[in-house]
């Protein structure tokens, strides 16, 4: 039987979590008007990618690219630490992000729901990232989420955290369905008879509303801790605060990749080699998924989208 506990489990931390979620509301206020004025991120879909998609369209290029993006591939991962807990042996985490579902692609969540049919995993996490725009309505991404819900079965649950395209009115609607949203703080999962601690930060990238010092409160010293956390600018820092296992998506590995050239742009504040795949700092391993969505533009090019099921295992 699975146990699941939210430290700490108290009335301050319920109400941390709610200045926590005011805070983030006036920053999401801020970010809408700062894009009305026309700042960064002002463009919506159809002002700033109208152009690139003529061009492609005229090369012949649109279709290939929007074929590539809606066929989610399942990448299988082994991750080993010589210290693992025994007890930890063998667990399959399937690790999602950046879904970005588009209002005007339904299909979309379909194919995801397909992809994940079958799958046997422990947990999942989905390190945020639902919307497809930084603006407009997000009515959408609830019924999609559930359509994806519908084919993913875990023993232990679904956790996850906020990326820089979602609000804080995601969390209600989203633990209404049995995911657990983490906004810098940690659960503890009782597995084959010891604890995994899955602790989550809110966006570093956009809205700065992370503390790796809250979401990992609490954790007892040598405890096994696994971080969801939306991109990879916060790796330097997260092995200082106990991290052993971190997973993130964001930069979608460019999402449109050139030969030779590879991509042009991962939008992260972070050394690049955190940017792609698997990666290793001091005694913590990371994987940053290429994402199983698009954004901006709803292609990809020499960039699968994935989500990954990743085992963990001793050395």
């Amino acid at each position: 039987m699975t146990t699941v506990e939210e430290t700490p489990s108290t009335p301050d931390a319920a109400r941390i979590r709610e200045m926590l979620l005011r805070r983030r509301a006036a920053l999401e206020r801020k970010w809408e008007r700062r894009i009305a004025r026309g700042g960064p991120g002002s463009g919506d879909y159809l002002s700033r990618t109208r152009l690139p998609e003529l061009l492609m369209r005229a090369a012949g290029l649109w279709q290939r690219g929007r074929r590539n993006a809606m066929f989610p591939q399942l990448r299988r991962i082994r991750i080993s630490y010589p210290d693992l807990p025994s007890h930890l042996e063998g667990l399959r985490i399937l690790h999602v992000s950046d879904l970005h579902f588009h209002a005007e692609i339904p299909e979309f969540a379909e194919a995801v729901r397909d992809l994940f049919s079958g799958v046997n995993a422990d947990l999942c996490a989905i390190t945020g990232d639902f919307r497809f725009s930084h603006r407009g309505g997000y009515s959408h991404v609830f019924p999609a989420m559930e359509t994806v819900l519908s084919g993913l079965h875990t023993t232990h649950g679904i956790f996850a955290v906020l990326g820089n395209h979602d609000l804080g009115a995601f969390v209600a609607p989203f633990e209404s369905v049995g995911i657990r949203v983490l906004m810098n703080a940690n659960t503890s999962v009782r597995h084959a008879g010891g604890d995994l601690w899955v602790a989550g930060v809110d966006d570093h990238h956009r809205f700065r509303c992370d503390s790796l010092k809250a979401a990992t409160d609490g954790i007892p010293e040598g405890g096994f801790t696994l971080l969801l956390a939306h991109s990879p600018e916060l790796a330097l820092d997260a092995p200082g605060h106990g991290v052993r296992l971190y997973l993130c998506g964001h930069t979608h590995w460019g999402q449109i990749r050139f030969p030779l050239l590879g991509a042009l742009s991962y939008n992260a504040r972070c050394p690049k080699r955190f940017c792609m795949g698997r990666w290793a700092h001091e005694t913590m391993e990371g994987y940053t998924t290429a994402g199983v969505g698009t954004t901006d533009l709803p292609i990809r090019y020499n960039c699968p989208p994935e989500a990954c099921l990743i085992e963990l295992a001793r050395a």
